[in-house]
């Protein structure tokens, strides 16, 4: 007994080793940093037309109202830190509001990349947590991943700091030159990584399990009453309810299919062979959630979110073909 314990033990450590740190190419990484920036942005711009009207000296949620949104129902306030619950004045909230689009900007570009991902996080989460009345379906996955990729090398590629990592390489020694090559595999990228992948995952499975809680999953009308409400939709599909009983079948299979693949994806996707099928109907589905929800942003992020389980190998083929990776840095 004494033997299978310790032989369990030591197999399971290797395991859980080699699960969450042994060194991988990082280049899935900063295809999701380039991504998660953009809608980030994306997201980021969409206060700006009503941040005086929002956050201003006059603005509709001061910081008292903050506070008391905060307060739980045994009047203890919540911790929530937010740059913007130190600003004062209309001048100063712009300038404020500014750093934070630059930061979001640089870490687009791939500038100081682990710095300016830390930034946009904090700027991000100010703004959730300055108008928690404000958040959106995107405002619970968009800090995760900026989270994550803070701990990974995401500028490894597709940056500013790449080209000027590739450049004091080519000047140097060969010696530095290997070195270099020699570091393109990282710990660090794949600890985010699997972060990401894991939290995805536990996510699919909290929304199957709360959808199946839920009589209109069960009897196959949700994706209806998603599409009904005129007030989010991009795309108003409820004419089509004409046709009849081929409406209803397509509605019916399309409700059981989302709960079907969030249990499949939380559960097969760690299998290499089910996962390309997954990664590529996950596509049909978040398109299709987005045009009858109008959650643009949470459906954008939820597939680039899929994508941390995309083979870095496959990713650096794809791009070498078109010349945007030449070697590893």
């Amino acid at each position: 007994m004494r033997q299978y314990l310790r032989t369990f033990c030591t197999r399971f450590g290797r395991a859980w080793t080699a699960f969450w740190f042994t060194p991988s190419d990082p280049i899935v990484l900063s295809l999701v940093r380039v991504l998660v920036a953009l809608v980030a942005i994306w997201w980021y711009l969409g206060y700006y037309a009503d941040l005086q009207t929002w956050f201003g000296p006059d603005g509709l949620i001061s910081p008292e109202f903050t506070r008391l949104l905060r307060t739980d129902e045994l009047q203890v306030e919540r911790f929530a830190f937010s740059i913007f619950d130190y600003v004062q004045g209309a001048s100063n909230l712009w300038f404020v509001y500014g750093l934070g689009l630059v930061a979001l900007v640089m870490m687009l570009a791939g500038i100081f990349t682990r710095l300016a991902t830390i930034v946009s996080l904090v700027f991000v989460l100010s703004l959730v947590h300055r108008g928690p009345i404000l958040t959106r379906p995107a405002d619970d996955i968009l800090p995760m991943l900026l989270f994550y990729l803070c701990i990974g090398p995401s500028g490894a590629y597709f940056s500013v700091d790449h080209c000027f990592r590739r450049r004091r390489q080519s000047e140097g020694s060969d010696f530095a030159a290997a070195q270099g090559k020699a570091l393109a595999l990282s710990s660090a990228a794949t600890l985010a990584t699997r972060l990401i992948q894991v939290h995805l995952a536990l996510i699919y499975a909290a929304m199957a399990l709360g959808q199946l809680q839920t009589e209109t999953w069960w009897q196959g009308t949700a994706v209806w009453w998603i599409m009904a409400r005129p007030d989010s939709r991009l795309v108003d599909l409820t004419a089509l309810s004409r046709i009849g009983l081929a409406f209803e079948y397509f509605v019916n299979f399309f409700t059981h299919a989302i709960v079907l693949y969030e249990i499949c994806f939380a559960i097969l996707i760690w299998k290499p062979l089910a996962r390309p099928i997954l990664l590529v109907l996950g596509l049909f589905i978040w398109t299709g959630l987005a045009l009858i929800t109008g959650s643009v942003s949470f459906a954008l992020l939820m597939i680039i979110a899929n994508l941390a389980f995309l083979s870095p190998e496959t990713l650096r083929r794809w791009c070498a073909k078109r010349g945007w990776v030449c070697a590893p840095t």
